[in-house]
């Protein structure tokens, strides 16, 4: 039975192992897709790597050989001559490795571009509905800081796993050339090195995933007080939050002080074995009269510590690798996931009314898809139809479909049952992009970045200035250009230096000026004072004799306005209803 539990166990190593293995070989083809562009510039720095592999060891031999063939008179190579040329070599020793340096570091940003430009077209590309599911408060830290680590591994390919086997195999025939007894030492003294940091390098990986797990925690908890911090000073637990935070810093910490020991062991390891190697030296190589060529004495410390430092390049390489695993499956997560097509007719006409018939919509709890019991059902065989020439005010409980419905209305979520018209027409058939051509929105918060009055208005459109003048007037914001007229004054991060008022108005104007076919506003009354509430109140009953203007309010002033369409969700459908 034991002998079974131990199979059992060593096959799962093994299958760890291979499985291990294979993930890393998919992290190396990654980078080098990632690199397509680039691959002749790669392929002359792969070349100079060989050159420069070759080049320590067959320096080495040449100084063996001199001293070797010069006795007891070493002196005598200590000549102008020789000193020249020994520069020389160094020079261009230098060249070679410094150019190859440059050569992968203008490939490396080339590649780190390269990775953030398809990671920002594929996240531009997504739905709204693949945002909200897939995406997190990771996402720029993967396209910053995980992309620069994918990247980083193109250098360190070429100098571990291209230069550092180069170098060693050429020491090796060097040693081979030299002297078999010290090639008998240094495969003892390699095979030992390895052995051990092969062991070290499988709880260096998992120290490295628990770091990863702990950073992107403190990511989130860091995002979550900026988003929440009034509420933290509001009731004064401020030091519940910063307890949490506190505790993955000390996580962190103490996972890095581990790491940290595990490299110090493993250097001090290499060190120990090169002196102990040095001092076996000396018994191995001297001849059965205790004489040592001095050639070889000279030569020898310096193979050493040239095998010694590739090890340790090769070994770390490995070990990047491995660290690299967590950044390079975030990028792929989202690299691999599907946009949809964009295929359909374009929509070319006003929208004079929108109907959802016969639509379903539910959520489903993640990994459990098939299972009809894990669905969390909003709409259930809901039907409504809005028109233009009145208000449509959509009302309900929180929680109960309203962003959901507005959602689907838009195209960016899409239905799992019946289906979303305009003007009758099934809208499923056309592009999202020109079917959201025709639509203007004002969320509840409306969203102000950081940038210039202008920007926020205009936002990159081809809309004349005279015209976002004339509506600034219009809903008393002018005074935001003053006597200048200049619609250059910055508004802050997130709109700081505007009132929530000045916010709705200045979302509005933004609606507006791209003269939309439908206008919908979420919640437009609910963050602002009374006297803006009324002037957003009457401008939205304006706008609906124009419009299709639809309205999602729990405003009790907004609900008792006779000359609207009031529909409430009631029980996954819409239920339309008297003015109150």
């Amino acid at each position: 039975m034991k002998q079974t539990v131990s199979s059992n166990r060593s096959s799962s190593r093994d299958r760890l192992s291979r499985e291990s293995l294979r993930r890393e070989w998919g992290i190396m083809k990654f980078a080098w897709r990632m690199a397509k562009r680039y691959h002749v510039m790669l392929f002359i720095v792969m070349l100079l790597e060989i050159v420069i592999g070759v080049f320590p060891a067959a320096a080495i031999y040449f100084l063996q050989d001199a001293v070797s063939g010069a006795g007891h008179d070493i002196l005598s190579l200590v000549t102008r001559q020789n000193f020249v040329l020994v520069i020389l070599v160094l020079i261009v020793y230098l060249f070679l490795q410094k150019g190859s340096g440059v050569i992968a570091t203008f490939a490396v940003i080339d590649v780190e571009y390269n990775i953030r430009m398809q990671y920002l077209s594929k996240i531009l590309g997504f739905s709204s509905e693949s945002i909200s599911k897939n995406l997190d408060n990771r996402t720029a830290f993967s396209m910053t800081q995980e992309t620069a680590m994918t990247s980083s591994l193109i250098p360190m390919i070429y100098r571990s796993f291209i230069r550092a086997p180069v170098t060693i195999i050429s020491a090796f025939i060097l040693l081979i050339v030299i002297s078999s007894r010290m090639l008998v030492l240094v495969v003892a003294m390699m095979a030992v090195i390895i052995g051990v940091s092969l062991v070290l390098r499988s709880k260096q990986k998992q120290l490295h995933r628990e770091q990863y797990h702990e950073t992107s925690s403190l990511l989130q908890y860091f995002n979550e007080w900026l988003t929440g911090h009034k509420i933290f000073h509001v009731y004064g637990t401020e030091g519940f939050y910063r307890r949490k935070m506190r505790m993955t810093f000390d996580k962190i910490a103490e996972v890095s002080r581990k790491h940290k020991l595990y490299g110090t062991a493993q250097s001090i390891l290499v060190e120990l074995l090169t002196y102990v190697a040095a001092i076996l030296f000396m018994v191995f190589v001297s001849d059965s009269s205790g004489s040592i060529d001095i050639g070889i004495v000279l030569s020898f410390p310096a193979v050493i510590l040239l095998i010694r430092g590739e090890i340790i390049k090769l070994v770390g390489g490995y070990q990047q690798l491995a660290n690299t695993e967590s950044s390079v499956s975030r990028l792929q997560q989202v690299l691999q996931m599907e946009v949809p097509s964009e295929t359909g007719m374009e929509w070319n006409e006003q929208i004079e009314n929108i109907e959802l018939r016969n639509l379903s919509y539910w959520y489903d709890l993640p990994g459990k898809e098939s299972e009809e019991s894990t669905r969390t059902i909003i709409l259930d065989h809901a039907n409504l139809k809005l028109s233009k020439g009145r208000l449509n005010l959509i009302t309900g409980p929180n929680g109960t479909g309203k962003s959901t419905t507005l959602n689907l209305i838009l195209g960016l979520f899409k239905p799992k049952e019946g289906e979303v018209c305009y003007n009758g027409k099934d809208i499923s058939q056309y592009t999202r992009a020109s079917l959201l051509s025709k639509f203007a929105i004002v969320e509840q918060e409306p969203f102000v970045f950081q940038g210039t009055v202008g920007d926020n208005i205009i936002m990159g459109r081809d809309i004349d200035e005279e015209v976002v003048k004339r509506y600034l007037h219009e809903y008393a914001l002018d005074y935001l250009i003053g006597d200048t007229n200049d619609l250059s004054l910055n508004i802050g991060p997130k709109g700081r230096a505007l009132s929530s008022g000045e916010k709705q108005r200045l979302a509005l104007i933004r609606a507006l000026i791209g003269e939309p076919s439908v206008i919908i506003l979420d919640e437009p009354t609910s963050n602002i004072d009374q006297e803006a509430a009324t002037l957003i109140r009457n401008i939205m009953y304006d706008l609906a004799k124009q419009h299709l203007v639809i309205c999602v309010s729990h405003d009790p002033l907004m609900t008792s306005n006779k000359d609207q369409n009031i529909f409430q969700i009631d029980n996954g459908n819409y239920i339309q209803r008297l003015s109150d």
